[in-house]
């Protein structure tokens, strides 16, 4: 009992064993026994708690001003964590004052996209810009292939750059960016072979062409590349003296052909005929070609021929000489006219 009393006053009452006691002394023996109460031990606990949920509302207290605050920097370098957390730590910090955002829910709309109807005033009166509003579409009857004008002339497609181009692949370029590799060609072709007893001269083809479409006959050309420019490959100068023709006089509706590129490695073969003779004669690097027919004619690049054709005796074959063929003027001249196109 003694050993709980001492512990009571030295733990419990520490200002009891203190006090200085200015009564007269009186004999241990006749000293009544005090009566001593230990406090319940719930109070204890309580006060425990009392002062832990005093001190937790203090610390969240600090931290929420912390966060409101920002941020806060490392004291000093030796406090600092590693970059890597660092910069993690100040994040969080950061990101922790911004408002919270769903994941699963789309971003907010801007208000002119909300606005319909009555809103949208509001919204353009607010600063943003009104909607565009999309312009009429106006329909232009589509003109007939028969009144088409022959004058006007569309820009010509473009030609593919020989690097990019691929051996015996087919691409759709102008008449006028592929020569001729003879300096002369028969107004017929030659003999056909579902029937070989005919032979189609080349403006009954080209009046096919324009009636009919263009037949499988000429639907495409060989060509190949050859110092630069783009030649045709075989016996294809027949063909292309016809799609000269149309384009010349129907460039809306023949401004491109249909050719496929042929290796280059094969030119000493595709310049030659089956005899071995040379077939690359054009002298006028394929930019023009004569017709052998009743009366010399040729066909250019051209409609009319250039003036200096006539009056240069010695360098005529550099100039073009345009569509000199009386049957081919005579014929689409009245095709034309018939057509009601100037």
């Amino acid at each position: 009992m003694a050993g709980l009393t001492d512990w009571l006053r030295e733990y419990i009452f520490p200002d009891a064993a203190t006090e200085v006691d200015s009564s007269p002394a009186v004999p241990q023996s006749q000293q009544p026994t005090p009566e001593i109460r230990a406090p319940p031990v719930g109070d204890l606990y309580e006060s425990s708690s009392a002062n832990k949920k005093a001190k937790s509302k203090t610390v969240a207290k600090s931290k929420a001003s912390a966060k409101a605050a920002g941020p806060a920097l490392p004291a000093s370098a030796a406090d600092a964590d590693p970059p890597v957390f660092q910069a993690k730590r100040w994040a969080t910090a950061s990101s922790s004052t911004a408002p919270p955002v769903s994941v699963l829910q789309p971003p907010p709309l801007p208000p002119l996209q909300k606005a319909r109807g009555a809103k949208r005033a509001a919204a353009v009166g607010a600063g943003y810009p009104s909607e565009p509003h999309p312009k009429p579409v106006v329909a232009h009857p589509a003109t007939p292939a028969a009144s088409r004008t022959t004058g006007s002339r569309l820009p010509k497609p473009p030609l593919p750059k020989q690097a990019e181009v691929r051996g015996n692949f087919t691409y759709f370029i102008s008449p006028f960016d592929v020569h001729f590799t003879q300096d002369s060609i028969g107004v017929n072709f030659s003999a056909q072979d579902d029937d070989p007893t005919k032979k189609p001269s080349l403006m009954e083809t080209a009046m096919e062409c324009i009636k009919e479409g263009i037949p499988d006959k000429i639907e495409i050309l060989d060509v190949v590349w050859h110092e630069g420019k783009v030649y045709v490959a075989g016996s294809f100068n027949r063909r292309l003296c016809v799609y000269r023709l149309l384009n010349i006089f129907f460039p809306q509706d023949f401004r491109a052909m249909k050719v496929r590129f042929k290796p280059e490695r094969e030119k000493d073969k595709l310049f030659r005929f089956t005899n071995g003779d040379n077939r690359f004669t054009t002298y006028c690097q394929g930019h023009w070609i004569q017709v052998r027919s009743k009366v010399p004619s040729y066909v250019g690049k051209q409609k009319d021929p250039d003036p200096r054709w006539h009056s240069d005796q010695d360098g005529w074959h550099r100039y073009d000489p345009g569509v000199q063929w009386p049957e081919a003027h005579r014929a689409f001249g009245k095709l034309c006219s018939s057509q009601g196109s100037v």
